[in-house]
């Protein structure tokens, strides 16, 4: 898809309250980019469909990937409009390809941020189908996302994980395989997801709290560390389910809002050194 094509179909994407850019060169930049190492790379996929299980092959398009986006200057807005735009692609070895790349992307961006002590937080919505999405990230601060169809959304990340948010997620092996490896803390929040197996995949580490209902038709409660009663953490319980269901009837700024009240709320319950 080229540049022009893909910013005429962006025009008429407008999730509630989502911010868009219709008008960026760095959108137009990611697109092309986009494109280019996917024409640079197409002969390994033809001739190699199972070349995406391959671990160093996976290792090998990442670091080219993110030595590539470097050179882009773009924000988180401009993560969002190009997976808005990108949406919907079902060619088996492309949309793998694509969910590699976005994850790339989000790893890039939160990288970036780091350097300059500066907060990523994403947040995607809208019944959109993008199988894949985000597959592999590892460096990943605030990210939220409701209601996408597909295969594997927000699956198989690692690494620096601080907060994963996962809504309306029909698809299969979505939500699947998280497995943070921070030094400090984490928390993964659930609701409505239907991946079968998911429930023994979820992250079990001394480092990550995971709350969730309805996962696999159950409620989902592992928290490593809390100071404080029964009662409060009975209480803490309750108020991160009904902070994570309330999210999809909340326009983009009140779902950021959120994101960053639950984690407030999660790390007044960690021990001092934790936080």
């Amino acid at each position: 898809m080229n540049e022009a094509l893909a910013l005429k179909k962006l025009k008429g994407v407008k999730p509630k309250g989502v911010k868009i850019k219709e008008d960026s060169t760095k959108l137009g930049d990611l697109i092309n980019l986009c494109d280019e190492f996917w024409s640079s790379e197409l002969s390994y996929y033809s001739n190699t469909p199972a070349i995406f299980y391959d671990d160093s092959y996976i290792e090998y398009h990442e670091q080219k990937a993110l030595n590539l986006i470097s050179d882009i200057d773009f924000s988180e807005s401009d993560l969002e409009s190009f997976v808005y735009v990108k949406a919907g692609y079902q060619e088996e070895n492309y949309k793998r390809y694509l969910g590699m790349f976005t994850g790339n992307l989000l790893t890039a961006l939160t990288s970036k941020n780091k350097l300059i002590n500066k907060r990523t937080a994403i947040y995607l919505t809208g019944n959109y189908e993008f199988p894949y999405l985000f597959s592999g990230a590892y460096e990943v601060d605030i990210l939220v996302v409701n209601d996408f169809l597909g295969e594997y959304v927000c699956a198989n990340m690692a690494g620096n994980l601080n907060m994963l948010l996962c809504l309306n997620l029909p698809g299969e092996g979505s939500f699947f395989q998280n497995s943070p490896k921070n030094l400090t803390h984490s928390f993964i929040g659930g609701y409505n997801i239907e991946t079968s197996g998911l429930l023994d995949s979820l992250p079990k580490n001394r480092i990550c709290c995971t709350i969730g209902e309805n996962i696999e038709g159950r409620s989902v409660i592992r928290i490593p560390y809390f100071e404080g009663s029964m009662d409060k953490k009975l209480a803490f319980i309750k108020n991160c389910t009904d902070l994570i269901k309330s999210i999809p009837d909340k326009t983009y700024d009140e779902v950021i809002k959120t994101a960053f009240e639950l984690e407030d709320l999660y790390k007044s319950t960690l021990p001092d050194f934790f936080r």
